[in-house]
């Protein structure tokens, strides 16, 4: 009986496509600020991506930088990929909110294509008004776990800005 019932299970595991077992897989988003922007509460540039940023610095003369806001979501590339996560800072005496929408899709093995859109808004504590920091919108192909990618940089309030998006490893 336990034969002829697992018959189907492994007809059904031979037949499932890649996409089927695609594992869950985790996005992270860090934005880092010029420190001459930041408040005092603003946190360091991640150990992890400080080779990176000191060679993005060297090349484009930014200053030093730390990090304003980190975000962490997961998905599925097989169950469409679709991605958002929204967060806060503080700089000075500005609230400002980012917000990630993205879509992933596996390429091949620990390969990904990352659709990302980033958009951060500021809101005054004095005045309650709303207004777009940035917008940034980009497509990274032949992403790996582990590796990085430094999605693009933006002057906020005229200081620089880097966005950097990682698949974390399994």
């Amino acid at each position: 009986l336990v034969s002829m019932l697992d018959v189907p299970a492994r007809r059904s595991a031979e037949n499932a496509s890649d996409a089927d077992t695609t594992e869950d897989i985790t996005i992270r988003v860090v934005w880092l600020i010029e420190k001459s922007a930041q408040t005092k509460d603003i946190g360091e540039t991640p150990g992890d991506l400080a080779k990176a940023i000191e060679a993005l610095r060297k090349k484009t003369g930014i200053g030093e930088l730390g990090m304003a806001a980190q975000l962490l979501v997961q998905s599925n590339a097989a169950d469409g990929g679709n991605v958002t996560a929204a967060g806060t800072a503080r700089l000075d005496d500005t609230r400002s909110a980012i917000n990630y929408s993205g879509k992933v899709r596996s390429t091949g093995p620990d390969r990904y294509e990352l659709q990302s859109t980033i958009e951060v808004r500021g809101l005054s504590f004095a005045d309650e008004q709303s207004n777009t920091q940035c917008n940034l919108k980009t497509t990274c192909r032949l992403m790996a776990p582990g590796r990085p990618v430094i999605l693009g940089t933006t002057p906020i309030e005229s200081k620089a800005s880097v966005f950097v998006v990682e698949i974390l490893g399994k």
